[in-house]
């Protein structure tokens, strides 16, 4: 097995266990646009995509208006 299909499972089987999503749920998550949240965004896509319950999922990013 694949790491990646590995982490995929581990993910779903601990969200199951302490029922971190339920039906009908709204999740939003913070997207920085670094490799961390994209996955994250990525892996949350496509447990949706198979998941026996539905939930909404959204991306958010915030621009904190700082000087560069």
């Amino acid at each position: 097995m694949s790491s990646e299909r590995r982490i995929a499972r581990d993910m779903g089987n601990m969200i199951a266990k302490h029922n971190m999503i339920e039906e009908g749920d709204r999740i939003l998550i913070g997207l920085s646009g670094g490799k961390d949240s994209w996955t994250l965004l990525d892996m949350l896509l496509r447990l949706k995509a198979r998941a026996p319950v539905k939930f909404e999922l959204f991306a958010a990013t915030l621009d904190p208006g700082f000087d560069d």
